[in-house]
């Protein structure tokens, strides 16, 4: 067996480092997916479906644009509206995919 230089890792040990990191890895993605699960309301309403109120920025400046110009037809969402489920448990699997899907993107785009 050829002689260890110091530094250097074995495969088993570069094994049990990668194991401690997915390990790692999943505790945080499942903490925080339970965080975005528990804080529904503020990711839904705040975040996700805020653009389709009236009193979004983006819709006020829309419609002072289209004032300025007198184009209406770029002031859009002036009527608030409600969203409608058609499946079952449509409501509750989306809240477990955006609690998911907002742990994996706090982990690309970290403040």
């Amino acid at each position: 067996m050829a002689k260890k230089i110091e530094g250097e890792m074995s495969f088993l040990e570069h094994l049990e480092i990668m194991r401690w990191h997915l390990l790692r890895s999943l505790a945080a993605i499942i903490i925080f997916a339970l965080v975005a699960f528990v804080f529904k309301d503020i990711v839904f309403d705040t975040i996700i479906l805020a653009p389709k109120e009236p009193g979004f920025p983006t819709n006020r400046w829309l419609c002072q644009l289209g004032d300025l110009l007198g184009l209406k037809r770029i002031c859009i969402n002036q009527d608030p509206f409600s969203l409608q489920t058609v499946k079952m448990a449509e409501q509750f699997s989306m809240h477990i995919i955006v609690s998911m899907i907002s742990r994996s993107s706090s982990m690309m785009f970290p403040s």
